[in-house]
């Protein structure tokens, strides 16, 4: 089922975390699928508000996978960022 405008909007009302690698990242392994991050051009991943709890969780596995951490930041949802969500899901 398709989302309506309001609730495309109501999703662009959040935050998310980037979580800046110190060398880009252009896929994940595996050990990722449970996160639902995406990998933004630059190689920055993107954490949706609602899997923030899971940030220790994802920096313990980043560990794990030798991916040091640059930065991690906080920026508001795009229409472009949900769009990538809902397509990424599907």
């Amino acid at each position: 089922a398709c989302d309506t405008t309001k609730d495309l909007i109501a999703q662009m009302d959040h935050d998310m975390l980037l979580i800046r690698p110190r060398e880009r990242i252009f896929s994940l392994p595996q050990s990722f699928e449970k996160f639902h991050l995406l990998i933004k051009e630059e190689g920055t991943l993107l954490l949706f508000k609602e899997h923030k709890s899971r940030l220790n969780e994802i920096l313990k596995v980043l560990h794990e996978e030798n991916i040091e951490v640059e930065s991690i930041e906080t920026e508001k949802t795009t229409l472009e960022d949900v769009f990538a969500s809902i397509t990424r899901l599907k």
